[in-house]
C-alpha cells in the first residue's frame, strides 16, 4: 500500500489524497438524516457526468448479469453488482477495493487510472458470493466523485 500511496500522491496534493481518503472510508458518509432518494438520485446523475464517464463502459445490476471483463482492458469501465443505488454502490465497490488492496494503478495513454477489484458476498444473503465489481476509470475521475459529493451534500433537496 505504501508504493501505491506513494505512486497515487505524486500528481496530487497531499491533503486532497487525505481528504477523499477520509471521506471514504467514513461509514457515516450516506446517513439517511439527509441523504434521501433525492439526493442519491443528483450524485448519480453527477457522476454520469464527469469527465472519464463512458456509458457504454458501464453495467449495474444483478450478479448473475454481469460478464466481469479480464483485468487486461484498457479503457474506462465500471462493472458492478447491485445492492443499492448507482452512487452508493460505486462509492462501497472504490472502498472495499481500497480496504482489502484490491487497488493498483494503471498508465493508459498516458492518463493515470485506477483499477479497482471487489469480491465477496453482497449485502443481501440470497447473493452468492464472488467478484461484485470491477472498475477502471482515470484517478481524476474517481477524486471528483469527492467533491461532487460535497456539492450534492450541500445542496437542499427533500
Amino acid at each position: 500500500m505504501y508504493s501505491f500511496l506513494t505512486n497515487l500522491i505524486g500528481p496530487q496534493n497531499y491533503n486532497d489524497v487525505a481528504k477523499f481518503i477520509d471521506w471514504l472510508v467514513d461509514d457515516d458518509k450516506f446517513d439517511i438524516k439527509f441523504w434521501n432518494k433525492r439526493k442519491s438520485l443528483e450524485y448519480t446523475k453527477r457522476i454520469k457526468q464527469l469527465r472519464g464517464f463512458v456509458e457504454k463502459h458501464y453495467e449495474h445490476g444483478g450478479q448473475k448479469d454481469i460478464n466481469y471483463p479480464k483485468r487486461s482492458l484498457n479503457h474506462f469501465a465500471i462493472y458492478m453488482q447491485n445492492d443499492d443505488s448507482v452512487c452508493k454502490d460505486l462509492i462501497r465497490h472504490i472502498r472495499n477495493g481500497f480496504a482489502h488492496g484490491n487497488i493498483k494503478l494503471k498508465t493508459i495513454t498516458n492518463i493515470q487510472f485506477m483499477e479497482i477489484c471487489d469480491y465477496g458476498k453482497s449485502n443481501r444473503t440470497d447473493k452468492p458470493s464472488g467478484q461484485t465489481a470491477y472498475i477502471l476509470a482515470p484517478t481524476e475521475f474517481i477524486f471528483n466523485l469527492y467533491d461532487e459529493y460535497i456539492k450534492v451534500k450541500k445542496t437542499k433537496l427533500s
